[in-house]
């Protein structure tokens, strides 16, 4: 009997393994609810985004583009079910392409070998999260201004509603910095930007 289950067990296995070679190997990966389970324990890929907040708020300094920071982690399965799901929505990734996107990880920092250099920013990002939500949670994003010194809108967790709150949160970001800048141009004088003063 005990056998029986010993074989079933290692054919469940088998075909397990199997879906997941189809899955890594295949160019068009399944759109299962169990291959949707299995990526989200996946490490991610090579990063798209900016890794480093400083260089980040340079870039987004000097093009005068609000900035778009997810703060997230490696081993965060519901940042891997945010960026499969939500932040890859037409919509939302449109959106996203106008700011300077960061990612800032806070348990480990794929793809960056110095150790040292690694660990000042796993530091930086930590202090930074702390300082901006008051909260360890991941995932977490912020839309703050060009100089990263004001948070200007902030989204914490998992969203659930198929992305329409966090379409919402990125465009109460945009909305209060489009404000600003309107009353900047009416007023004539630079006056203090929208959100809160952080550094």
């Amino acid at each position: 009997m005990q056998l029986k289950w010993s074989c079933l067990f290692a054919m469940l296995l088998l075909c397990l393994g199997g879906y997941i070679g189809v899955g890594v190997l295949s160019d068009v990966a399944p759109s299962s609810w169990l291959w949707r389970q299995i990526h989200a324990f996946a490490p991610p890929s090579k990063p798209e985004h900016l890794l480093d907040f400083r260089v980040a708020v340079a870039q987004a300094s000097e093009q005068k583009k609000l900035l778009f920071i997810a703060f997230t982690g490696i081993n965060c399965i519901n940042c891997r079910r945010m960026e499969a799901t939500v932040l890859s929505s037409p919509l939302i990734h449109e959106k996203l392409s106008k700011l300077i996107q960061v990612q800032l990880y806070t348990d480990e920092i794929p793809h960056i070998r110095d150790t040292n250099f690694r660990n000042e920013l796993l530091e930086l990002n930590r202090n930074l999260q702390v300082e901006w939500f008051e909260d360890p949670i991941l995932p977490s994003y912020a839309v703050a201004t060009p100089d990263g010194k004001n948070v200007i809108a902030r989204f914490k967790g998992l969203d659930k509603s198929g992305g329409e709150e966090f379409l919402q949160f990125i465009d109460a970001g945009i909305d209060r910095w489009n404000e600003y800048l309107r009353e900047k141009a009416m007023a004539g004088h630079a006056g203090d930007p929208p959100g809160k003063q952080l550094l």
